[in-house]
C-alpha cells in the first residue's frame, strides 16, 4: 500500500492477516463485513479485540485495535458505536449514536 501526498509517494508497512479487519471513516461496509465474518464464532453477549487498520478522512491509515461485543443475534457494538446487521450482513435500521436521543 503506498499514499501520495504532496511530497511524494510514501509506500506503507502494516500487518495484516485473516484476523484483520477494515475501518473506512464515515463508511460503515468494511466494519459491517469485519461483523459478519464473525457471526458464527461469536456468542451474543462475547466481546472480542480485533486489529483493524483505520482510514480516517484525511486518507490516513492507522493500526488500531477495536472492541466488538455482540449484543444479541443482529446488534453489535464496536467502540461507541452500535450497528444491527441480518444473517447476510446487511444493516438493519442504520447506525445508533449512543448520544443520540429516540
Amino acid at each position: 500500500m503506498v499514499t501520495t501526498t504532496g511530497e511524494g509517494v510514501r509506500p506503507l508497512a502494516f500487518d495484516w492477516g485473516p484476523e484483520h479487519a477494515l475501518e473506512v471513516a464515515g463508511r460503515p461496509l468494511a466494519t459491517l463485513v469485519a461483523l459478519h465474518r464473525r457471526r458464527d464464532r461469536l456468542p451474543v453477549g462475547a466481546s472480542e479485540d480485533i486489529p483493524v487498520l483505520a482510514i480516517g478522512p484525511g486518507l490516513d491509515v492507522v493500526a488500531v485495535t477495536r472492541r466488538v461485543t455482540r449484543l444479541t443475534a443482529a446488534r453489535w457494538r464496536v467502540g461507541a458505536v452500535e450497528l444491527e446487521i441480518d444473517e447476510g450482513g446487511l444493516p438493519l435500521g442504520g447506525l445508533r449514536w449512543p448520544l443520540e436521543s429516540a
